[in-house]
C-alpha cells in the first residue's frame, strides 16, 4: 500500500502525543465534553481541526481514541506538526504552572510561547491539565498557520534547489513533482516525497537529511542520485515502474525499505557510507560494494540479487 506524506505527519503527531508521558491524564479538570466554542476535543478532533487549518492531512483521520486533549497535550501535538526543535533546558518555565511536566509537554509549551502561537492566562498560569476547547485550539492553530512553518514546498520545475554553500532549515515537506530536479544542503524537518511526477528520474539529492521519511513513489531507468545524505527511514513504492537508485558518499540510512521492484547502485557509496537495515518485499538488484549492514528478505523479493552480501556491521 503506498502511503502518503500526510500519513506519516499524523502517525508522527500521535507518536509525539504518546511519547509526553510526564502529563498525568487522569489530572485533566474538567474532562467532560461541552458544546460550542467551549466544546472540549478529543485526539481525532483536535487533528481533524489542524488538518482544516494548516492543511496537515489529505486523510480523514479517525484515531478511535476519545481521550480529551489537554492544552499540555495540544502543544505537543501542534509542536509536533510544526517540525519544532525543542529546547532540553529544565530551568526557565515559561509559565508559573508548567512544572511536573515530560521535558517534551514543556519543550513544546516553550517553544510555542516563543513564536507567541500559545499565551498564558492574566494570572501568569498557562493550566496544562486543562482541556483545551475548540475555541483556543482554532486560536493556537491559527496563530501556528501564521508562522511560514507549514506548509508543503512542491518542487515541480526543473531547476536547483537550496542554498549552494550552508544549510537551509526546511519546515514540513518537501514534495518533488518535476523531473531534473536537484535539492542540495537542506535539513528537512518534515518528509521528502519523490512523487510519479519525477518521470524518468533525474532527480538528484545532495547533502540533504530529513527527520521524517523519504518516500519514492517514482522514477525510472534514469538513476535518482542520493549523494552524502542521512535518512531515518526510505521507502521506495513505485508499483509497475522500473525505479533505479543511485547511493553516492557518505550515505547514512537507518532503515531502507524495499516495497517495489529497484535497482540500487551502490558502487560510488565511500567507506564511511552505510545502510543499516535493508528490507526486500519486492525484487531488488543491488550492485556495487556499498556497506549493507543487514537485509530481510521477504515473501515476493526471493530473486533479489546481490553484488555482495549483506554484513553485519562491525
Amino acid at each position: 500500500m503506498r502511503r502518503g506524506p500526510k500519513f506519516f505527519i499524523i502517525v508522527q503527531a500521535l507518536v509525539a502525543f504518546l511519547l509526553i508521558g510526564g502529563v498525568p491524564f487522569a489530572q485533566a479538570e474538567n474532562a467532560g465534553h461541552s458544546a460550542g466554542n467551549d466544546q472540549t476535543l478529543t485526539i481525532a478532533e483536535f487533528l481533524a481541526l489542524a488538518n482544516e487549518v494548516l492543511g496537515s492531512s489529505e486523510e480523514e483521520t479517525d484515531t478511535g481514541d476519545l481521550h480529551v486533549v489537554s492544552r499540555a497535550e495540544a502543544a505537543v501535538l501542534t509542536a509536533s506538526l510544526l517540525h519544532l526543535e525543542l529546547s532540553e533546558e529544565e530551568a526557565g518555565a515559561p509559565y508559573s504552572d508548567a512544572v511536573g511536566l515530560s521535558p517534551r509537554a514543556l519543550g513544546s509549551i516553550r517553544a510555542l510561547a516563543d513564536l507567541r502561537i500559545v499565551k498564558g492566562y492574566p494570572d501568569g498560569k498557562y493550566k496544562p491539565f486543562r482541556p483545551i476547547t475548540r475555541s483556543e485550539a482554532a486560536t493556537m492553530l491559527g496563530l501556528a498557520s501564521k508562522t511560514g512553518l507549514t506548509g508543503d514546498r512542491v518542487y515541480d520545475q526543473a531547476g536547483s534547489y537550496g542554498p549552494e554553500s550552508g544549510t537551509e532549515i526546511v519546515y514540513g515537506n518537501v514534495i518533488v513533482s518535476g523531473p531534473s530536479v536537484k535539492l542540495r544542503n537542506m535539513n528537512v524537518k518534515g518528509n521528502i516525497v519523490l512523487t510519479a511526477g519525477i518521470g524518468e528520474g533525474d532527480v538528484k539529492i545532495d547533502r540533504v537529511t530529513a527527520s521524517g521519511n523519504v518516500l519514492v513513489n517514482g522514477g525510472g531507468t534514469v538513476p535518482i542520485v542520493i549523494k552524502d545524505c542521512s535518512f531515518e527511514d526510505a521507502i521506495v513504492d513505485a508499483p509497475k515502474m522500473k525505479i533505479r537508485i543511485a547511493m553516492e558518499g557518505a550515505i547514512e540510512i537507518e532503515r531502507l525499505a524495499i516495497e517495489s521492484s529497484v535497482v540500487l547502485d551502490t558502487t560510488a557509496m565511500n567507506e564511511e557510507g552505510m545502510i543499516v537495515d535493508l528490507l526486500l518485499k519486492d525484487v531488488a538488484t543491488v550492485i556495487g560494494r556499498g556497506r549493507i549492514g543487514h537485509a530481510s528478505i521477504k515473501e515476493g523479493a526471493e530473486e533479489s540479487t546481490f553484488e555482495i552480501h549483506a554484513r553485519d556491521a562491525p
